[in-house]
């Protein structure tokens, strides 16, 4: 995850943005949806989450590869 505050040159607004990339097992991206988590709380103003998260929210936004198992799709979920 990288973690930045921009500021737009011309109006001075300000807005967080953070770049994951989320692994591939369920296992391996727990860390990620607890790390945006607590983020989220010491954030104010617009945030813009971005990058391969390897997650869905729902079993038909998957195209082939393993099927979606309910953890995922929960564990996501709860982050969002």
């Amino acid at each position: 995850m990288i973690h930045c505050k921009a500021i737009l040159a011309n109006t001075q607004q300000q807005f967080f943005i953070t770049f994951v990339y989320g692994l591939n097992t369920l296992q391996g991206r727990l860390a990620l949806w607890e790390d945006l988590k607590q983020l989220s709380f010491s954030l104010h103003g617009p945030w813009c989450v971005m990058g391969d998260l390897n997650a869905v929210l729902h079993p038909g936004d998957r195209i082939g590869g393993d099927d979606v198992q309910h953890g995922e799709v929960a564990d996501f979920a709860h982050c969002l």
